[in-house]
């Protein structure tokens, strides 16, 4: 049960005036869609849920796949008292009050606290630290949601005394179960919903890429647009592709799609893969990578993996960086791809 939550995250907004996305949210474990291999029948994350033990967890995953989701419908089942707080807009000050709550709440009252801590990432190692008391000794059951990976940005004392749960993102399956649901719920009515374009769910699916709030929020804005434009139905299609023109491509610059993608950089051209090799350079650029840390890797590949098997391989890697020195982006993409593919 919710006893208090100061700066709700879940319910800032409420009725018709919020978003699809915040209204659609599933109410308990028989609505929650994806991540199967934690919460299916009989696995120990549901069952810790449904007994109302739930130890210190650390929800990581990629956005829109469920973890706020989760953790509100563990608000609703503990008999705990939860609290939910943001890394972005609270400090340790707020952690603190709320850590005095609890404390006076089991001496009192015999009632535990469940702290939730969205955006956990956001707190830096000395923040970090300051919580690892108090879940160490039971003060606080700590449940904290990211989407940068533990192993960068987590205090390794206070990963370890919670239990992480990596989420995925949804499949195609639980996607098009989610967007059914959808269709049929009273939502919207049946006579708006048939103004959809004919391959408009599967569209839709197909641009939100596992993210189950990216689809919800896609959804809602080309209903309004549908319902709002008065151009004959069969040019609402260019309408939505003029607006969304193709799927967002997730990068950062210092975790997991960061390192991710350079690897499979280095495997196409290991593998001799010449359209892998172009893909992922693309990836990369098109996301906002440094392009000199590219071509740092590539220069390092050309020794490394080619070597005397063809010393002209490093020379054109250096190539390409004085050429990417002196044209810069964007023309300098095509040395670039030039060296990649040659090597």
């Amino acid at each position: 049960m919710r006893i208090f939550m100061p700066d709700d995250l879940f319910d800032q907004k409420s009725g018709t005036q919020a978003p699809l996305a915040h209204r659609f949210r599933p109410k308990d474990l028989t609505e929650f869609l994806g991540q199967e291999k934690w919460l299916a029948p009989g696995r120990p994350l549901r069952a810790w849920i449904e007994l109302d033990k739930v130890p210190s967890l650390l929800l990581y995953g990629p956005p829109g796949s469920g973890k706020t989701s989760l953790a509100k419908i563990i608000a609703e089942k503990t008999r705990s008292r939860f609290v939910s707080l943001s890394a972005v807009q609270s400090g340790l000050k707020e952690v603190r009050e709320q850590i005095e709550q609890a404390r006076n709440d089991y001496r009192f009252y015999q009632r535990k606290t469940v702290l939730f801590l969205d955006e956990i990432h956001r707190f830096n190692q000395s923040q970090q630290d300051a919580l690892l008391p108090f879940v160490e000794d039971g003060t606080i059951t700590l449940l904290g949601a990211t989407t940068e990976n533990p192993a960068y940005s987590m205090n390794r004392a206070l990963l370890s005394r919670m239990r992480v749960i990596a989420f995925d993102r949804l499949s195609e399956e639980s996607m098009e179960l989610l967007l059914t649901r959808l269709k049929n719920s009273s939502e919207y009515p049946a006579a708006r919903l048939a103004k959809l374009p004919d391959n408009g769910l599967e569209r839709i699916r197909h641009l939100a890429q596992g993210d189950a709030r990216r689809a919800l929020h896609l959804f809602e804005e080309w209903m309004k647009l549908i319902e709002s434009t008065q151009l004959p139905s069969e040019q609402w299609g260019e309408i939505i592709d003029a607006i969304e023109s193709g799927p967002a491509l997730f990068h950062d610059r210092a975790s997991d799609a960061h390192y991710g993608l350079i690897s499979a950089y280095i495997k196409s051209m290991r593998a001799s893969d010449a359209d892998g090799a172009l893909y992922y350079l693309a990836r990369m650029l098109e996301g906002g990578e440094d392009p000199l840390f590219i071509v740092r890797r590539l220069i390092i590949f050309a020794s490394e993996d080619v070597g005397l098997a063809d010393p002209r391989a490093l020379g054109q890697a250096v190539a390409a960086k004085d050429a990417l020195e002196i044209i810069g982006l964007p023309e300098g993409r095509i040395p670039l791809a030039q060296a990649g593919v040659d090597e």
